[in-house]
């Protein structure tokens, strides 16, 4: 029997807004710390979203994710103030339990921050899929914009990571960071990848 025109129409509309409802994460505030308290759940997008003010006005409080999700000091998704910046390190990935300060609004992760290669980019230079020690260039600027895709490095003083180094502590995956003596950079975790694309291009 042939589907009338409003049935398809209908049909088509509850497609389109089921997909639209399942593509970001579900993602759930607490009033207080340890996952209590009053509950907000709300879906996340690539859109930046305000994080619900009767959670987020209070001191300490808590939140979890179904997938990963970035989670900002601004209310715009940006990180411009360099103080404020240190407050934007939480990636929450599949319901990881998370403590949370004041966090105004968040966005769903790009496809470099939840993909399994590690990026990087420093002083506005872009690297990508980073397999080893990697120097960075030099500038006279006191303060290098840090953006690390959610990865854990090492830093070093010295070109091909020799020197002292300086470990980015988890909770400064989002920084703004005085690293003006900060010559080369190695991944914490060397992706499993990277054996193989080391041996065929013959420079690990």
């Amino acid at each position: 029997m042939a589907l009338s025109r409003f049935t398809l129409l209908r049909f088509s509309c509850v497609v389109f807004c089921f997909i639209l409802i399942c593509d970001g994460a579900t993602v759930q505030f607490f009033a207080e710390p340890d996952f209590k308290g009053e509950v907000i759940q709300v879906t996340s997008s690539a859109n930046c979203t305000q994080t619900p003010y009767r959670i987020t006005e209070k001191v300490f409080w808590s939140a979890k994710s179904t997938s990963c999700i970035v989670m900002f000091f601004r209310n715009d998704c940006t990180s411009r103030n360099f103080l404020q910046s240190y407050a934007i390190d939480n990636i929450v990935r599949n319901e990881i339990k998370q403590q949370l300060g004041v966090r105004q609004s968040f966005r769903d992760c790009t496809d470099l921050e939840r993909g399994p290669q590690v990026h990087l980019d420093y002083d506005w230079v872009p690297f990508r899929d980073i397999c080893g020690c990697t120097n960075l260039p030099v500038s006279n600027s006191k303060y290098k914009r840090i953006y690390t895709y959610g990865n854990l490095f090492t830093f070093y003083k010295n070109f091909d990571c020799q020197g002292e180094a300086t470990a980015v502590p988890t909770s400064l995956r989002y920084i703004h960071q005085r690293v003006s003596s900060m010559r080369s950079v190695i991944p914490r975790e060397i992706p499993s990848h990277c054996s193989s694309k080391c041996v065929s291009n013959n420079y690990c």
